[in-house]
Order: C-alpha cells, then sequence, then structure tokens
C-alpha cells in the first residue's frame, strides 16, 4: 500500500494494488473509486481539497510500521 499527496492539486490517492485501472466510479463528492478488469479495488482517490477539508498537521498510523518521505510529520501509535 501506498499514500501519496500532491500539493500542486490537494489531493490524496491511496494505492492499494499496483494493478491497472480499468474503471473509476465516484462514491461521494470528490472521492473516486478506481478498479482492476476483475472489479478489485486497487486505489481510493481523493481529488479536491483534501487539505483543507481533513487537515495534514500529523498522520497518524496504528499497527504499521511507516517508511517517511513525507514532508509531515508521521506519527507512530502503539
Amino acid at each position: 500500500m501506498r499514500i501519496s499527496y500532491h500539493e500542486d492539486t490537494d489531493s490524496l490517492y491511496i494505492h492499494l494494488s499496483d494493478r491497472a485501472t480499468d474503471e473509476s466510479e465516484e462514491i461521494a463528492p470528490d472521492t473516486v473509486a478506481h478498479f482492476d478488469q476483475d472489479g478489485e479495488l486497487t486505489g481510493i482517490e481523493f481529488y479536491s481539497e483534501f487539505g483543507e477539508k481533513f487537515g495534514l498537521e500529523a498522520v497518524e498510523v496504528s499497527g504499521l510500521e511507516v517508511e517517511n518521505d513525507l514532508e509531515i510529520e508521521l506519527a507512530r501509535l502503539p
């Protein structure tokens, strides 16, 4: 799994797999689910004003080891 934040568009993409996207569906305002040819979810995209809506002050991750290549502080929780 990979999470990418794009400051220039203020959008966030959660990559759940490296499989090619075959179909996409808007599941909520400014939120798109991406699926492969078998209908399996490959990613979720929040494509408008992500930082403004959800905030980027800190990202908390629980139960996973995180490699920090973002310019925001990541906190590892027990």
